[in-house]
């Protein structure tokens, strides 16, 4: 990727903010047309001003979509495609870590929270896109993962278990979806290795987030976050 991105369109999902917003401030200096893709519009909002005023563009747009949601990804994707005629990076950042699930909840689709955000909805998000895409080729689809897999090196899907039935922990259904993540990026990339459609996994060391995704840390854990701001 060059420095220069003029004429270049690139959605951000979870934008609004951590490592979503700050790649949506560098895009945006470089020249992009960049949709942040976030689910609220309030959060959305005071983030999209924060990006145009850092990256000094006006080139940044807002757009609503619950990853969770497969009613709210087909009308992202729909809206997208009647405004845009070229997608050339897809990135997908938003994820799902809420601290306070003890138990399984399952989405209006019948899907386990965690799971489908983190995962079936980014394979939807991919596939409505994907013919945008390979239009607009070269581009790329790339995938925040989480450099948390490493902790669980034995780590396989559990196919009798994807919506909590069996059992439920949050860290376990959040490494189970980033798995899946790599997984499918995997398969994806040698499915396309010859459209002109790149496809990545990246991990992206630490970044600054906001103080409400900390409440649930230990006083001494945040301290250790906040030394990154």
């Amino acid at each position: 990727m060059t420095n220069n991105l003029e004429n270049k369109t690139i959605i951000v999902t979870g934008a609004n903010s951590g490592i979503g917003k700050a790649a949506a401030i560098q895009l945006a200096k470089m020249g992009a047309t960049v949709i942040m893709a976030c689910r609220s519009l309030e959060r959305g909002e005071k983030a999209l001003e924060e990006v145009k005023n850092i990256s000094k563009s006006e080139k940044v747009v807002l757009m609503q979509i619950d990853m969770s949601s497969q009613t709210s990804i087909i009308n992202f994707a729909n809206t997208f495609k009647s405004k845009y005629k070229n997608l050339d990076v897809l990135i997908h950042n938003a994820a799902n870590f809420d601290h306070t699930l003890k138990t399984p909840v399952l989405t209006g689709d019948k899907i386990e929270m965690v799971f489908a955000t983190n995962h079936v909805g980014i394979v939807l998000l991919t596939h409505l896109l994907l013919d945008l895409m390979q239009h607009s080729a070269p581009s790329r689809i790339i995938t925040v993962a989480s450099k948390g897999l490493m902790l669980y090196p034995h780590l396989d899907i559990e196919f009798d278990n994807l919506n909590g039935e069996r059992k439920f922990n949050l860290q376990h259904a959040y490494y189970h979806a980033k798995l899946a993540q790599v997984m499918y990026t995997y398969d994806l990339a040698e499915q396309l290795k010859e459209t002109g459609v790149t496809v990545n996994c990246v991990r992206v060391t630490n970044v600054a987030i906001p103080d409400y995704r900390l409440s649930h840390l230990p006083a001494w854990l945040r301290k250790i976050y906040n030394l990154k701001r």
